[in-house]
């Protein structure tokens, strides 16, 4: 495959209009070979998830007829619930490696991502992976801590357990952008875990609004994409719950053609939640380049070495 146009430069001070641009640049250049490893490494994962998703919801809607059923549902309930958690966090994880991982690999190969086979590409995605998954136990623990603190307040008083809370939300809306920053930071760069959270929250604060801005306006479109293959599944699951209460001696629940429907919508659905943020995740990277090169200067650093090197 031969490129008529010239390769993405990464790390350039761009305005936010460039940013975007840049973003869809990038994806229109190699939107094949990111659905290609998309249906590789997601779609398996999604025909699982569906079922989870289908189980919990099932399971969701029986607890909302009959609230006073046994304690087992609700445990069945809870359990269904932390299993399609499960498979959410796992998606997300492979979907940061492997959308990461291409650029990575696109911003050293000469030849860009053409001819890219996944054996060529296994090491720097199980790499990128393992980064994420150090992600996702770090962020796991503070939840637990932050978890086990607001419950111990919640024993205290009502009003200690509201403070807490709000006190919670507005924290949390502090620490999205340099949170949001840290996950490209962490797996384009080869710094300590501990050093890079630093470095993220330091640049994350310092451009607070414009990182909030880009996740913002890409959340935008992320949404319309997932509402889209969202919607069918969900008005699907509404009319039929709509059939149940008028005729509550149809079956449509139960019939094979219903729970087949349901499934192969669930799959799409799944599979369209984790499409709809690579194009949030890839300007999210390049907000990253633009603010290590505002701050960092590497382009330049990179072409002084280049020339100490000749």
């Amino acid at each position: 495959m031969e490129y008529t146009n010239p390769k993405i430069r990464y790390y350039r001070e761009r305005t936010f209009g460039e940013k975007l641009n840049i973003t869809f640049d990038y994806l229109r250049e190699n939107w094949r070979i990111i659905l290609r490893f998309s249906l590789y490494l997601l779609l398996p994962l999604c025909i699982f998830q569906a079922f989870a998703l289908n189980s919990y919801v099932s399971t969701y809607l029986e607890l909302m007829k009959n609230p006073d059923d046994p304690k087992d549902f609700v445990i069945r309930f809870i359990l269904q619930g932390g299993m399609f958690a499960l498979f959410y966090m796992i998606g997300n994880m492979i979907l940061k490696a492997f959308v990461y991982g291409l650029m990575h690999v696109y911003d050293h190969r000469t030849e860009r991502l053409a001819g890219l086979t996944f054996g060529d590409f296994k090491e720097t995605f199980l790499r990128f992976l393992g980064k994420c998954f150090r992600i996702v136990l770090f962020y796991s623990a503070i939840m637990i801590l932050v978890g086990g603190l607001i419950g111990g307040l919640a024993a205290l008083s009502l009003w200690t357990l509201v403070v807490t809370l709000l006190l919670f939300a507005v924290g949390i809306l502090i620490i999205i952008p340099p949170i949001m920053l840290f996950t490209p930071m962490y797996l384009f760069e080869d710094r300590p875990f501990f050093e890079t959270l630093q470095r993220a929250f330091r640049y994350g604060m310092s451009f607070w609004l414009e990182i909030l801005g880009i996740l913002f306006i890409f959340g935008l479109i992320g949404g319309i994409i997932n509402t889209v293959t969202y919607l069918p599944w969900y008005l699907v699951v509404v009319v039929s719950q709509v059939f149940i209460l008028t005729s509550p001696d149809s079956g449509i629940d139960q019939s094979l053609w219903y729970q087949l429907l349901v499934y192969v919508l669930g799959i799409i659905q799944s599979y369209g939640s984790y499409i709809a943020q690579i194009v949030g995740l890839v300007g999210l990277a390049f907000e990253y380049f633009h603010i290590c090169e505002k701050r960092e200067g590497v382009t330049v650093e990179t072409e002084i070495s280049n020339f100490a090197n000749l």
